[in-house]
């Protein structure tokens, strides 16, 4: 039942992706505001409600960051690190620039404490991740998928100020394309997180 339901909301999220492309048409796609990335904000979001329905209060307590670092994945995808600052709270400009104090402060504290649950993470999860992969468990395999799609789009990112620096140009048309592939890794990450959630093992044991 559990693994229905995760499924139905994937396929409502895929849906919902190619209502939004048929409106925007490549638009969808192009944008660093089109529909793509609202729908991979979508699906961070959902993640996050999966992670909190299926620990419960153990989502705020005993695995708290896998919490903070979902809402940070969805608030950033939103630009939310940018929207209430003179500059985003993740780039060095904004600590050593002219920001206000209280915005450095604030900015500190968040990046602090996703520092904290990045650490957590790895040290708490990385040892049941390897075993997971090799026992090949869909929910690990899938948390695999995300990271490897998650550094694919990343590499894409700025691409063409990336190979100017080399003394590359590309064109347009090639730019476009970047573009697509980035947006498109990053819809497929926070959807791979998404089906995640409910299938690694740990999941298994809260709901037994």
């Amino acid at each position: 039942m559990v693994k229905s339901r995760t499924s139905l909301l994937l396929v409502y999220v895929l849906f919902v992706c190619v209502v939004t492309v048929a409106m925007q048409g490549m638009r969808a796609v192009e944008t660093e505001a089109g529909g793509i990335e609202l729908m991979s904000a979508y699906a961070w979001f959902c993640a996050l409600l999966l992670f909190v329905a299926t620990y419960r209060k153990n989502a705020v307590t005993r695995y708290w960051y896998g919490a903070a670092l979902l809402a940070a994945l969805f608030a950033r995808e939103l630009d939310l690190d940018k929207a209430f600052f003179d500059s985003g709270i993740l780039s060095l400009r904004h600590y050593s620039g002219a920001a206000p104090l209280w915005q450095k402060l604030v900015g500190a504290t968040v990046v602090l404490g996703l520092l904290i649950s990045g650490i957590l993470l790895l040290v708490k999860g990385f040892g049941p991740f390897l075993q997971g992969i090799k026992a090949e468990e869909r929910g690990q395999l899938l948390i695999l998928a995300a990271l490897c799609l998650t550094v694919f789009g990343k590499s894409l990112d700025g691409l063409a100020r990336k190979l100017w620096g080399v003394g590359i140009e590309v064109s347009t048309k090639t730019i476009q394309i970047a573009q697509i592939a980035e947006e498109s890794a990053e819809l497929a990450a926070s959807l791979c997180v998404m089906a995640a959630v409910r299938r690694l093992p740990l999941a298994a044991r809260e709901r037994s």
